[in-house]
């Protein structure tokens, strides 16, 4: 068989001798064996040849179950022993056709308390008598058998599991369902989350489904639940916490007496079997935060099933499939249970004060409007990184452009001072013959006494000389001689 594949032989019914194991207690026939010796439950916890795997676990259910065993049931008087809190199911696929779903069906006893829950289950699920192979699908007028018909699909339903339940079940379970159901109970003490899917590599094929969804429900009223079941340390099974610390409203001024609390609760579920027509379903629910009258209690499910005009509920669904119209194929059944599970968990998550009282719902924020509000901040956030990313690009743009111009004024100014020295050079050229104009032009009385043309030409000729040496280009294209 592949890891992704359902094994062939679970569709193939087996041989009806493999059945008849089926009413065979597995544990209580090995602590007889064992003559009684020691407890019960460490008895149970280390029938494994993973013994000191399960040695952790065997403290956990020994603190939990304390010095019960099946010889205290039948005396307790406890609210825990007395108390009604499971309901059965037992029926085979027999005589089922498109018009008739509902099977054969052993007779409801309705709602049990843990020591009628053992009675029950100390039944053989599979008469000696009618022990043949069914033929599903045959006309609905064949004779039902006289005796209880075999109880091929079984479902167990149980709130708020208590030490006596315990015991009812470790009691009776059949070495296919033993193994399954002591890990099954150690997982929902534990209060973990899991699920999976166990076939084990036997000799008789079987196989099992599980899960665990362990999860904190938000009540609010007047009465806190303390959880009754309790480890042999007092410490109950099951945490709760008051929240009125988180109201601030003075105790005196409020209208109605009541507070916040938020509870420990688990739902779990266990599929197990030998093939697709023979297998048990349990349900083990936490309802003690929810009061004594609930939606998930058995008293609640039997009287509504009931009730005229309203169809019988399947318990372990929570209510939400039809008992009478059952899923006779173990894997739909498990995941259906899963999915409608997983749906009133997950409504826990939502409660607020207009879910438990019906009045006006607080300005506040549910999960998905929440998501959709980071959802578009994530959005913004992207923007603002693209914006900052083009200022970035434009400042470097902006600098180098700067840089840029720089070097543009920097090449004018260099050239404009080239052309204002060659431009003053060009004046010292033509001043001499101006000059010489000049002194020509003059009238007599003008020059200095005994000054001719010679001494003019020579004094020019001197100025000239003198002027060219104190200018800045004489000093760059040297004296005139």
């Amino acid at each position: 068989m592949t890891p992704w594949s359902w094994e062939v032989d679970f569709g193939r019914r087996k041989p009806a001798r493999t059945y008849l194991l089926e009413n065979e207690a597995y544990f209580r026939y090995k602590y007889e064996v064992f003559g009684r010796r020691g407890s019960f439950i460490r008895m149970v916890m280390n029938d494994s040849r993973d013994s000191q795997r399960f040695f952790c676990r065997a403290d956990r259910i020994e603190s939990f179950c304390g010095n019960s065993s099946m010889e205290t049931l039948p005396n307790a008087s406890t609210r825990l022993a007395t108390q009604p809190i499971a309901l059965l199911d037992d029926r085979r696929a027999d005589h089922v056709d498109m018009i008739k779903e509902t099977g054969i069906c052993r007779a409801q006893k309705g709602p049990l308390n843990p020591k009628q829950l053992y009675m029950e289950l100390k039944k053989p699920r599979y008469s000696t008598a009618d022990t043949v192979t069914p033929s599903t699908g045959a006309t609905i007028n064949v004779a039902v058998p006289t005796t209880e018909p075999d109880a091929e699909r079984r479902l167990i339903y149980i709130t708020d599991l208590n030490r006596y339940t315990i015991l009812a079940l470790l009691d009776t379970a059949s070495r296919q369902q033993a193994y399954f159901l002591r890990d099954f109970i150690c997982n929902h003490l534990a209060f973990a989350p899991s699920i999976g899917v166990t076939i084990p590599f036997t000799s008789f094929k079987s196989y099992a489904f599980a899960f665990h969804l362990p999860y904190y429900a938000w009540r609010k009223g007047p009465v806190y639940f303390r959880d009754d079941r309790c480890m042999s340390d007092g410490r109950p099974l099951r945490r709760g916490q008051r929240l009125g610390f988180l109201d601030e409203t003075p105790w005196g001024a409020r209208v109605t007496q009541s507070e916040d609390c938020i509870y420990e609760a688990q739902i779990s579920c266990l599929v197990a079997g030998l093939d697709d027509s023979s297998y048990i379903g349990y349900a083990f629910v936490d309802t003690y935060h929810n009061g004594p009258h609930n939606d998930e209690s058995v008293t609640d499910y039997y009287e509504k099933s009931n009730m005229l005009g309203h169809y019988s509920m399947d318990p372990l669904s929570g209510g939400m499939l039809e008992a009478d119209r059952p899923l006779w194929s173990p894997r739909v059944y498990f995941l259906r249970v899963l999915e409608f599970r997983f749906q009133s968990r997950d409504c826990e998550y939502f409660q607020d004060d207009y879910a438990f009282h019906k009045g006006t719902p607080p300005p506040s924020l549910c999960l998905a409007a929440v998501a959709k509000h980071v959802e578009e901040m994530k959005d913004q956030l992207q923007t603002l990184q693209h914006l900052e990313k083009v200022c970035n690009n434009i400042s470097r743009e902006l600098e180098a452009y700067l840089a840029l111009e720089d070097r543009n004024v920097t090449m004018i100014q260099v050239r404009t001072s080239e052309s204002v020295k060659a431009i003053t050079f060009l004046a010292f050229l033509v001043s001499p013959p101006a000059v010489t104009s000049a002194l020509y032009s003059m009238q007599d009385e003008t020059r200095p006494p005994g000054a001719g043309v010679h001494s003019a030409v020579i004094d020019k000729r001197k100025s000239t000389s003198y002027i060219m040496e104190k200018t800045p280009l004489a000093s760059f294209y040297g004296p005139i001689s």
